[in-house]
């Protein structure tokens, strides 16, 4: 179904990949108003649980998470720029995300740059047959 979009709205995970790879021009929507409430994987999200302090260290650990990355989407970690727009703040509106989804779906030229710039960034596609191939080399490899 992405595939076929012009446009995706999205918030920050492995998904911002799979869009890139596909080359769906995307907003990525992080809104900040409740950090809280946010999940978190590993020992901060088992902290996050713990009665009465839990709220508090999740917000925190969150915060924190969000001044050390730069970039909250993988193609623009991976680029180390902004690739694709990132509305990161408290307040997020609907106003907000869909003049950012305008923004876009009025700028066709710009769109099919940052498609093509997300193809590219994001490699050449059959990660999972080049895996396989180099996986039975080494298993020839080790039977001589």
């Amino acid at each position: 179904m992405a595939a076929a979009s012009d446009v995706v709205m999205t918030i920050p995970g492995s998904n911002t990949a799979e869009l890139a790879a596909l080359g769906v021009p995307m907003v990525v929507a992080v809104p900040l108003d409740r950090l809280e409430e946010m999940p978190l994987e590993g020992l901060p999200g088992l902290l996050g649980n713990v009665p009465v302090l839990g709220r508090a260290l999740r917000r925190r650990a969150i915060e924190g998470l969000i001044r050390k990355l730069p970039f909250a989407s993988w193609p623009n970690r991976k680029a180390g720029r902004e690739v694709v727009p990132e509305l990161v703040k408290r307040g997020l509106t609907p106003q907000d995300m869909a003049q950012a989804v305008l923004r876009l779906l009025d700028d066709e030229p710009g769109r099919q740059r940052m498609a093509e710039e997300l193809r590219q960034l994001m490699g050449e596609p059959g990660a999972a047959r080049r895996i396989a191939a180099a996986c039975l080399a080494l298993a020839a490899k080790a039977r001589t």
